[in-house]
């Protein structure tokens, strides 16, 4: 069975789509490092001192310092699940909330500052008028889960690696940025409110919210 020779050091996290991305890896590389969660555990330390060919962040939840970038002897390369209209955190609420036709995923070089690097490839599906956070997100996964196979096959090939001619259009959204479309208030219009809902509202994260009495209520469908 042919295995490939190049290294790669996959950071990535928890999930069904996370596993499909690291068994790939398994299966076609021998040389290869599997971080999921913290990069300073203990036996991830080794990253701070270990050139790998490509660092590859698929779906991985924590920005990766300049100390690990500098040992990505070819690239560090991210994922990042939206286009480059929307980068930063919270980019299928605000592309729901904007109600855009159309998201994306982005494969792009890694720099110091998160989701500012050389475009690779862009993969992009429409938008649904029916489509909440949760299906967005969903079908986000499964496209760039497809992005990420289209890369590996470059990496796999040893070609060179593509440059897009798209450019992210804004700087990256902030935490701050998604906290103020979580808060909804008294005077909010009610139009406003269905927008905010279906932009933010997830069984798993903290969703839209309203202050009363000093108290906060979250609002869910």
């Amino acid at each position: 069975m042919y295995v490939n020779d190049t290294s790669v050091c996959l950071l990535t996290k928890d999930s069904i789509y996370c596993d499909i991305a690291i068994n790939f890896v398994r299966q076609n590389f021998l040389n290869y490092k599997i971080v999921k969660g913290d990069l300073n555990d203990s036996q991830n330390k080794i990253l701070y001192e270990t050139k790998f060919d490509y660092i590859i962040a698929f779906l991985y939840p924590k920005i990766v310092t300049e100390d690990i970038l500098k040992n990505a002897v070819i690239s560090a390369i991210n994922f990042h699940p939206g286009p480059p209209e929307y980068p930063g955190a919270g980019c299928y609420s605000f592309a729901l909330y904007n109600d855009e036709k159309s998201f994306g995923t982005t494969c792009h070089h890694m720099l110091k500052k998160p989701d500012t690097g050389q475009i690779i490839l862009v993969k992009r599906f429409p938008i649904f008028k029916n489509d909440i956070f949760n299906t967005l997100k969903e079908r986000t996964m499964i496209y760039t889960l497809l992005n990420f196979f289209e890369l590996m096959y470059i990496i796999i090939e040893k070609k060179d690696l593509p440059i897009s001619k798209e450019r992210w259009k804004r700087e990256p959204y902030t935490r701050k940025d998604f906290n103020r479309l979580l808060e909804i208030t008294l005077d909010t219009h009610p139009d406003e409110i269905d927008r905010r809902i279906r932009a933010t509202a997830h069984p798993q994260y903290p969703g839209p919210f309203i202050q009363i009495g000093g108290k906060k209520y979250t609002i869910r469908y």
